[in-house]
């Protein structure tokens, strides 16, 4: 019976009132008591089914301001965490009418968020970093050498090395020496990284276990001579060749250092990172502490374009497991603005005579975008000068030709001249 005929029959009643008044009577109570019955019905229906239908899961989170990220940019005050995974967000109440959780946590109003990616950062060489003197922020060459005696008192044996310095900071703003290294440090190789990893100054002793001397030439780079003598400074492939010479950690000493920078990331929010630029030991080290569950995050690799990676790797396709995922080639064009090796069109106005430099010649780069492209692999070149953009853009639209998904990256792009702003779009580059 439906519920619009109860005014149906009451009119009906009213009008042969006279005739059928106790019929009538009896029948709206009859009337009344099997809708009673049956509302009471369905709401013991609904309990039981609602009862019945309490998913269980692990925990549910409450009293927080946890932001979605959906595509209304949502915010929810709880959320149902299951084996890891987050099945569901809302209010208190109502997650606590669907689920059966076996513990609840009272985020007493403090803010949730996805998962942060860092989508270009150097894990490996932030991990070693935690065994080096911190030298960020440091005013200039003398608190440098009074933050690395501080840390020579903890780390007494082996290279001295600190990272960090950035000579912009210093009254100054020119590049160091080595003579204060080489007074207060003359007998243990001492090598301290510039902020961004460019740069490397070093003591003469660090200087001549390298076996570089005032003469020593190499391509890609820069070693800086004063008065016919290396002063110190080290810039990109030259200083890539000093760390070839740095001897670094090992075994469970390495694996120590990764799980404690792993923890600093997880700590600031991060879950996923993309490291630009690992050899095939270090990718196969992280992949089997992941299986070990020492690690926990999901990484991202850019593989240097090394023979035993192309041999290992990208010969045989993109390299992808549960939560690692080698699946591009990090090359460099040039150097870092800040160390002046960026690679520009014009001159820079404090360097006039120079233009900063290539590290790797346009063909070389080619060469491996041929390989990418050929395995599928995604290309990410370091180019910060608006010269070194200019001739990456150039050389990725002869393998891209026009619109794709391969998602070819150029790493920094700090520079870029107004001409090639179109490039990026032309050829779907990020």
């Amino acid at each position: 019976m439906r519920h619009g005929s109860v005014g149906v029959h009451i009119v009906a009643g009213l009008a042969v009132y006279s005739l059928f008044r106790v019929k009538f009577h009896t029948f709206v109570l009859i009337e009344n008591e099997m809708r009673f019955k049956i509302y009471y019905l369905l709401i013991t229906i609904a309990m039981i089914s609602s009862c019945r239908s309490r998913q269980k899961a692990d925990m549910l989170f409450y009293n927080g301001v946890i932001y979605t990220a959906d595509s209304a940019f949502s915010v929810a005050g709880a959320m149902v965490v299951n084996e890891g995974r987050i099945v569901a967000v809302g209010e208190k109440e109502e997650l606590q009418s669907l689920y059966e959780t076996a513990a609840s946590t009272d985020l007493e109003g403090r803010f949730v968020y996805p998962g942060f990616i860092d989508a270009h950062c150097h894990f490996y060489g932030y991990a070693l970093t935690l065994q080096q003197a911190d030298l960020t922020g440091a005013s200039g060459m003398d608190e440098v050498v009074e933050r690395l005696k501080k840390h020579r008192e903890i780390f007494h044996s082996g290279w001295l090395l600190g990272r960090g310095w950035d000579q912009n900071l210093w009254p100054e703003k020119q590049f160091p020496d080595n003579r204060m290294l080489d007074e207060l440090f003359p007998d243990i190789p001492v090598a301290i990284t510039r902020i961004d990893g460019h740069v490397i100054l070093a003591n003469t002793c660090a200087l001549k276990m390298a076996g570089f001397g005032p003469d020593t030439k190499i391509s890609g780079g820069v070693l800086v001579v004063k008065e016919g003598k290396l002063a110190g400074i080290l810039m990109d492939k030259a200083a890539d060749k000093m760390k070839e010479v740095i001897p670094r950690p090992e075994g469970e000493e390495l694996q120590e250092l990764l799980v404690a920078a792993e923890k600093k990331c997880i700590g600031c929010g991060l879950t996923t990172l993309a490291d630009a630029g690992l050899n095939k030991d270090m990718v196969l080290l992280i992949e089997n502490m992941l299986g070990k569950e020492r690690l926990r995050m999901n990484y991202y690799i850019m593989l240097d374009p090394s023979e035993e990676n192309v041999d290992y790797f990208v010969k045989n396709g993109v390299y992808k497991k549960k939560q690692i995922h080698a699946g591009a080639i990090k090359l460099y064009a040039d150097g870092a603005l800040g160390s002046r090796g960026a690679c520009l069109l014009e001159p820079y106005s404090d360097s006039p005579d120079n233009k900063g430099i290539m590290v790797e010649h346009p063909d070389t780069l080619r060469k491996y975008c041929r390989m990418a492209y050929d395995n599928h692999y995604q290309v990410c070149v370091h180019a910060i000068g608006d010269s070194a953009v200019r001739t990456v853009l150039d050389i990725y639209a002869e393998f891209l030709g026009g619109k794709n998904d391969r998602r070819w990256r150029i790493e920094h792009a700090q520079v870029v001249n107004e001409e090639d702003f179109g490039k990026f779009g032309a050829y779907n580059i990020i």
